[in-house]
């Protein structure tokens, strides 16, 4: 199989493996009714899953860089399949929490395949197909949630949803053993050297701290947004789920940015994105704190669209050049990069609620434009301190 078709299939696959941590949020009060969670314990569906996350961004996806590939993807496809057969069948609020902690731990691997595709183009290619990946990941995130209200409202069973994202991942992983070929890394460090090397990584390569810490505040403003605009939809537009499904499911053509950033950066034009998608998501951010309490929905929803596309256009740009970094630790840098950028963005959400609670939509608005400013901030920092350096 060709390598745009490999590529092609790693996007896909990416989408599903994703999308399966975000089902369950648009469903917690159905499901909490059904298997025992309580009001209190509601909120630790999606809690788990992010810590689920967490585990796998740590632990999991520097594997890549000692075992091959193509099974250690499959591995992983194998436990999101037996972690949503667990969900789908729960019938206690243990066997579901469980559930949804491995769904978390497993889909990690999808920054497996983000890496891996790198490695069947060239280096003036590899933009193009990170940003081609990080579209499919990216709509998989921005689809599931629609999907998950669609496909629940045709069943009338929340359980449905689950099986039906269980057979698209069967189906996937059959097609990944069928085409993926094998990638065995160059060098197979030690389990000690595998993990000690990541905070060695951190220290030595400041490249990786200052992408980590521009997209981590910037996801952290993305999170907020897209978790306070369902609750400005209903309360201000009047908006019913079906709605707000719309709302996001258009809000997912963002994901369209992703490989028109990733063809920019193998031209040479990284840097002029990066100041773009940074200075472009805090103005998207400002402006809707303008534009919603006006009550222009077509303008809160370009906002979200571009903000979108500015996330994705530096997450893009910025683990491309990573990636130039080391070729034998590329996995292990993008387990690092991962790591920072979701364990700040996984505030997002806690912090869009309560501000759009305690400030209306100005708090979320207002709040993440401080966030992505802070992003400018850092930015602007380190282009003064290359300037210094280059003459000196």
């Amino acid at each position: 199989m060709a390598s745009g078709p490999v590529v092609a299939l790693l996007a896909v696959a990416c989408g599903v493996l994703v999308a399966n941590n975000y089902l369950s949020q648009t469903l917690i009060a159905e499901i909490g009714a059904d298997v025992g969670l309580s009001s209190a314990l509601v909120g630790a569906t999606v809690t788990l899953t992010q810590f689920g996350s967490g585990l796998g961004f740590a632990l999991v996806v520097p594997l890549a860089d000692r075992y091959e590939n193509r099974r250690l993807i499959l591995l992983s496809f194998v436990g999101v399949i037996l972690a949503l057969a667990a969900v789908a069948t729960a019938t206690t609020a243990g066997v579901f929490l469980f559930g949804c902690m491995l769904l978390g731990v497993c889909a990690t691997t999808s920054q497996v395949m983000v890496p891996m595709a790198s490695f069947f183009v060239p280096d003036e290619q590899q933009g193009r197909v990170i940003g081609l990946v990080t579209a499919g990941l990216l709509g998989g995130i921005m689809l599931a949630r629609p999907f998950a209200s669609f496909v629940t409202y045709l069943a009338g069973d929340w359980r449905a949803v689950f099986w039906v994202a269980m057979a698209l991942t069967v189906v996937l992983g059959l097609l990944l053993f069928r085409y993926l070929p094998p990638r065995e890394p160059p060098r197979h460090p030690e389990a000690g050297e595998l993990f000690t090397s990541l905070w060695s990584l951190w220290r030595r390569e400041p490249l990786i701290r200052r992408r980590a810490i521009w997209q981590a505040l910037l996801f952290l403003a993305f999170n907020m947004f897209w978790t306070a605009a369902p609750l400005e939809l209903a309360a201000r537009f009047g908006m019913g789920q079906d709605g707000i499904a719309l709302f996001a499911l258009a809000g997912a053509g963002g994901a369209l940015a992703a490989p028109l950033a990733g063809r920019f950066a193998d031209r040479g034009h990284g840097r002029l994105a990066t100041a773009v998608a940074i200075i472009g998501a805090c103005v998207m951010l400002l402006l809707t704190g303008w534009v919603v309490p006006a009550g222009a929905l077509a303008g809160f929803w370009l906002c979200g669209l571009a903000l979108d596309a500015m996330v994705q256009t530096n997450q893009v740009v910025g683990q491309r050049a990573l990636y130039q970094l080391s070729e034998s630790a590329r996995s292990r840098i993008n387990a690092i990069y991962m790591t920072v950028v979701f364990g700040i963005g996984a505030f997002g959400p806690v912090l869009g609620t309560v501000l759009h609670a305690r400030f209306g939509w100005h708090g979320p608005a207002f709040g993440g434009a401080a966030f992505a400013g802070a992003a400018v901030l850092l930015w602007l920092a380190a282009q003064c301190t290359a300037t210094r350096t280059a003459q000196q």
